[in-house]
């Protein structure tokens, strides 16, 4: 099951599966294809699949209100609160709550807490994003960039395919499910209730494999753990994983 077709028409796809005839009247093969797009884009929104990042660059005036923050509106095909990487001027923005950046931007204006200024954050909020310290540059930052993820893109062609298609097809399954479940919801709200269930349960098995494969790659120059030097042995040289530091037991205790 791999293209728009498929879905829809084809082998186990949503019109042979609720058994439709090609001139019903009550779900014309029209209505099928629509369900079938709009939930490719639903399933494409639930979580934020590696495959929709996109790089853009923000043209969009920053406001600033005399704070010490700037923001800016999302790029227009950016998912809410999907941006996962900010660049401005070259410079790594790290990603913050957005209730901590606040507080943090906020407290800045205290010169007794002395905020350290070569800290560069960011915040998510809906379609609009916080960024600290604010912009000194020429606006709009034409240099800003950010990583975030777009909407799946609409599949017309019959022959088109999804992001699942040459990677799980179990997604478009779970894809054929959800459009059963929004066909069936006057008809048969139990069971178009236990559809969608099952159709989000599929997507959150595809990923949750996305964040065991991350979680497999080592991170660069990370303390996996900290072995403190408790008998003062370790000569101020680091300890971190080390755990063969000589210890005369005899003599400590």
């Amino acid at each position: 099951m791999t293209t728009l077709a498929d879905m829809t028409t084809g082998n186990n796809g949503v019109q042979q599966r609720l058994m439709i005839a090609n001139n019903s009247g009550l779900i014309p093969p029209a209505r099928i294809t629509t369900v079938v797009q709009d939930e490719i884009k639903w399933a494409g929104s639930l979580f934020y699949w590696p495959s929709l990042q996109r790089l853009r660059e923000a043209t969009a005036l920053k406001n600033t209100q005399g704070l010490k923050y700037d923001y800016y509106d999302y790029p227009t095909d950016f998912l809410r609160n999907s941006i996962a990487r900010l660049y401005i001027d070259g410079k790594l923005y790290l990603p913050k709550a957005y209730q901590d950046f606040l507080d943090y931007a906020d407290s800045s204006i205290d010169p007794t807490l002395s905020p350290n200024p070569a800290n560069h954050f960011f915040a998510n909020y809906g379609d609009q994003f916080f960024t600290y310290p604010s912009y000194s540059g020429i606006a709009p930052a034409n240099n800003l960039l950010g990583w975030g993820n777009i909407e799946h893109p609409l599949v017309t062609d019959p022959a088109g395919t999804t992001i699942f298609s040459n990677w799980d097809e179990n997604g478009n399954k779970a894809i054929v499910k959800k459009a059963m479940s929004t066909l069936l919801e006057r008809i048969d709200p139990p069971m178009a209730n236990a559809l969608e269930s099952e159709a989000i349960g599929m997507l959150q098995l595809i990923w949750k494999r996305v964040t065991d494969e991350a979680q497999k790659a080592q991170r660069l120059n990370h303390q996996f753990f900290q072995v403190p030097d408790y008998f003062g042995f370790g000569g101020g040289l680091s300890t971190i994983g080390n755990f063969n530091i000589p210890v005369d037991v005899e003599n400590y205790f």
